[in-house]
C-alpha cells in the first residue's frame, strides 16, 4: 500500500495566530493516499497541533489521548513502544500472541480502543477540517482516494498540553525537546 507525503515550505501560507513552527521538519504538506491506505499509529513528534483539511476524498480517524494510550497500551512509537499492528487484527489476543501471563487472553486493539474514555472516530469528507490535540495518537483509513493539506505548529496558548508528548520521547531523543525550547525562545524575542 503506497502513500505519497510531501513536506512543503509555502511562504504564502501563514500559520494561524499565536502559533508558531519548530522548522521545516514540523511545517506544512500535502497528502495524497490511494483508497485503502492505512496510516499506522502514531502521535505527531515535539507535542504539535497537526490542522488537517481534507481537500478531496474520504478519511476515518481513529483518535485518543496520549495519557489513554499509555494505559491502555496502544501506542505507536514516539518514544513509546509500538504497539504490534496484528493486535488490530484479533478480537482477543491469545497468550502465545501476547496474551496475559496464565493463559488468559488479553484484549485486541479494537476493544481496547472502544474502552478509552478519549477514543474518537472521526469522518472526514472534502472540505473538511479537524484539528487533533498535542500528542494524540491516531490512525488513518484513507475510505477513498484522498488529497489533503496538513499543518505541523504550536499554539501558544496549548504548548504546555504538548509537553508530555515532549517528555515521552525525550527516552529516544533528547534532541527535539532542544529543537522545541529554541523554537519557544525564538518566538519570544
Amino acid at each position: 500500500s503506497y502513500g505519497l507525503q510531501l513536506g512543503l515550505d509555502l511562504p504564502g501560507i501563514e500559520a494561524p495566530a499565536n502559533t508558531f513552527r519548530i522548522d521545516k521538519d514540523f511545517s506544512y504538506g500535502l497528502q495524497l493516499m490511494h483508497r485503502g491506505f492505512l496510516t499506522k499509529t502514531h502521535k505527531d513528534q515535539a507535542g504539535v497541533m497537526p490542522l488537517i483539511v481534507q481537500v478531496r476524498g474520504d478519511s476515518l480517524f481513529l483518535v485518543w489521548s496520549l495519557e489513554d494510550g499509555l494505559k491502555a497500551g496502544l501506542t505507536g512509537g514516539g518514544g513509546a513502544a509500538e504497539t504490534p499492528e496484528s493486535e488490530w487484527e484479533h478480537e482477543w489476543l491469545p497468550p502465545e500472541e501476547g496474551g496475559e501471563e496464565g493463559g488468559e487472553p488479553r484484549p485486541g486493539a479494537w476493544r481496547r480502543f472502544a474502552s478509552m474514555p478519549s477514543a474518537a472516530m472521526v469522518l472526514l469528507k472534502g472540505g473538511d477540517l479537524a484539528l487533533l490535540r498535542p500528542g494524540a495518537w491516531h490512525r488513518v483509513f484513507s475510505l477513498t482516494s484522498k488529497v489533503a493539506l496538513y499543518w505541523n505548529y504550536h499554539d501558544l496558548l496549548t504548548l504546555a498540553e504538548g509537553l508530555p508528548s515532549c517528555a515521552l520521547e525525550r527516552a529516544s531523543s533528547g534532541e527535539l525537546p532542544a529543537r522545541l525550547l529554541k523554537a519557544i525562545c525564538a518566538e519570544a524575542d
